[in-house]
């Protein structure tokens, strides 16, 4: 018997040690430590940043509310309203989406202007000791993106932008 798998009691066979398989058999598990905020952010203010691996707006993000309602934006994330497929129709509404034009993810989270460069998020918004691990490039700039915006209002239960519940 080889030594790379062992038999239980019945005919079974299997691995002595596990190996990542599917969509997850990523090199990220190897390495966790190549993949923190803060080797990505070494990586960005070295230069060595890899392509771009999402879409830069050559495809046209539609979502469509329980309504109908036809928005550019992704599920949770509306911009643009197109119309209302019911009572519009699918031609109207695809209409007007299609005149609009593509726009990249980043455009729909961040806004039409253009974003810094990466090293520029790094040195920034990029935190030179985290631990978070991120799989992809795309992941910890969006991140940095989303540290670079301005800060936006937030409601909570003591805000005064809630009603006040009636005193019982």
């Amino acid at each position: 018997m080889s030594g790379s798998a062992r038999r239980c009691r019945s005919c079974c066979r299997w691995p002595t040690r596990s190996a990542p398989s599917g969509p997850f058999d990523h090199d990220v598990w190897a390495n966790l430590a190549a993949h923190t905020e803060a080797a990505w952010a070494r990586r960005a203010l070295a230069g060595d940043w890899p392509p771009r691996t999402r879409h830069a707006g050559e495809v046209l993000e539609l979502v469509c509310r329980p309504n109908l309602d036809l928005h550019t934006g992704t599920a949770g994330w509306y911009r643009q309203r197109h119309g209302n497929l019911g009572s519009d129709g699918p031609q109207a509404a695809l209409t007007a989406a299609l005149q609009q034009g593509r726009r990249s993810v980043e455009a729909l989270w961040f806004g039409p202007e253009p974003a810094p460069p990466v090293a520029e998020l790094a040195a920034r918004h990029g935190d030179p000791d985290g631990q978070g691990v991120h799989f992809s490039a795309d992941s910890v700039r969006s991140l940095w993106l989303d540290r670079a915006q301005p800060a936006r209002p937030t409601t909570t239960l003591s805000s005064p932008q809630r009603p006040t519940p009636p005193p019982r």
